[in-house]
């Protein structure tokens, strides 16, 4: 599967390996937050596959404003 609205950050796992997350950014499904993990082989450390969740970049800013004990209401 290909994702052609990813960012460019995305590709980075390929080559490093190392969890990551991106964002926010826009792509067709509005504006979003990423976290990717890669997901390999305990027998020899082949990349098996890269896991990805998204989040929409309103929730993600919600959330933390959450957990900072601040309020986006005005």
């Amino acid at each position: 599967m290909e994702y052609g609205d990813a960012p460019a950050e995305v590709q980075k796992i390929f080559k490093d390996m190392k969890p990551i997350a991106v964002g926010p950014y826009a792509d067709q499904y509005g504006m979003m937050v990423s976290a990717l993990a890669p997901i390999r082989d305990p027998r020899n450390g082949q990349l098996l596959m890269v896991v990805r969740v998204d989040i929409s970049a309103d929730a993600w800013r919600a959330a933390l404003d959450s957990a900072r004990g601040e309020s986006n209401l005005s």
